[in-house]
């Protein structure tokens, strides 16, 4: 649909790749196959690729001399690289909020569930001897809600600083009101505490599955996002081929035929239409009156025209004209005999 869309708009086409899982034999593939659907790496409409979520130990520069050895026209005159976007896990974090709406739990505690993120996750189910040097900023602690030495571990931190994403309860109990008493001036530092009714297994399988995608009221986080990506990218190489004028404006069939419509509907004209009892006639003038695209004139008998409406299921729309030429033929016999007496036309 891309493809489709490009063709019909008559865009310059910007490629978009990421690696993932595939090796960078299949990632150079890849891109060379999406380059073909809009007419190749050759094709002056195709400005260059963008490489997103680069996850290189060597770094950026090394993985760009990597790919371009695998695919020869990225980064020359006709291909251009228009830039390479680190891997930011910082980016990926969604607030606890977006977690706590996405598993639909009940929010024991909100704190500043809409401000803390989510940078990692962990499953407590070692003591807390063994687990303590895990309670880090940013990290969501999930654990069973009757592990109340965990509650108060993770509680205990937040009391000494630590801006913990939150504490997930699963099990769907929630711990005992003397715990969440005791705890009371962490949850008001801003500890978010929810609840969910899986258990523990269930709930880290569904925290694996999460969308990471930008929540769209998720301003902050988008506004990174952009600086980031921006921050990466080469504008100047497009700046030549953008500032290239089009030597003819080509359109689509939908374009084109939205511009002739309005162009019609703008010189608002007065059109007269013979045999104006044929059906495709009749539903012709209705859609023009209809859409404003002409101010039609029917010549037929009204009582023809609205039986084939009828039998038509058309609805013939107000401002639409129907004039019977029996009746006003006399008046044109004169005018016309006039204009056309040097071809010998007579009464």
């Amino acid at each position: 649909i891309n493809a489709l869309l490009a063709k019909s708009l008559d865009a310059e086409v910007i490629l978009v790749a990421a690696q993932g899982a595939d090796e960078l034999k299949q990632l150079a593939e890849r891109i060379e196959i999406q380059a073909q659907m809009f007419g190749g790496a050759k094709d002056p409409k195709v400005l260059g690729t963008i490489l997103n979520k680069v996850n290189s130990e060597d770094g950026v520069p090394a993985f760009i001399e990597r790919i371009k050895a695998q695919l020869p026209p990225l980064g020359s005159d006709i291909f251009q690289l228009l830039g390479a976007v680190p891997f930011n896990a910082e980016l990926n974090a969604l607030r606890t909020c977006d977690i706590a709406a996405a598993l639909g739990a009940r929010v024991l505690s909100a704190g500043e569930a809409d401000q803390r993120r989510v940078q990692k996750i962990i499953l407590a189910a070692r003591t807390v001897p063994n687990m303590a040097h895990l309670l880090q900023p940013g990290v969501l602690v999930v654990t069973p809600g009757d592990r109340d030495d965990v509650i108060l571990a993770a509680c205990l931190a937040s009391l000494n600083g630590v801006k913990l994403a939150g504490l997930l309860l699963t099990g769907d109990f929630g711990p005992d009101q003397r715990i969440l008493d005791l705890c009371k001036a962490a949850l008001d530092s801003g500890l978010p505490v929810m609840t969910v009714q899986t258990g523990s297994y269930e709930t880290a399988t569904n925290l694996n599955g999460l969308n990471r995608e930008t929540p769209a009221d998720d301003i902050e986080r988008a506004a990174k996002v952009t600086d980031f990506i921006a921050s990466h990218l080469q504008p100047e190489l497009l700046h030549p081929r953008l500032s290239v004028p089009r030597s003819e404006l080509r359109l689509s069939p939908p374009a084109f035929r939205y511009q002739l419509v309005k162009r019609a509907q703008d010189a608002n004209k007065r059109i007269v239409l013979p045999e104006g009892n044929e059906p495709r006639t009749v539903r012709a003038a209705a859609i023009c009156q209809e859409r404003g695209i002409a101010r039609c004139v029917l010549l037929a008998k009204p009582e023809e025209v609205q039986a084939v409406a009828r039998e038509q299921g058309i609805t013939l729309p107000a401002g639409l004209e129907i004039l019977d030429p029996d009746v006003i033929t006399e008046r044109y016999v004169e005018p016309m005999c006039e204009m056309r007496k040097a071809k010998g036309l007579t009464p």
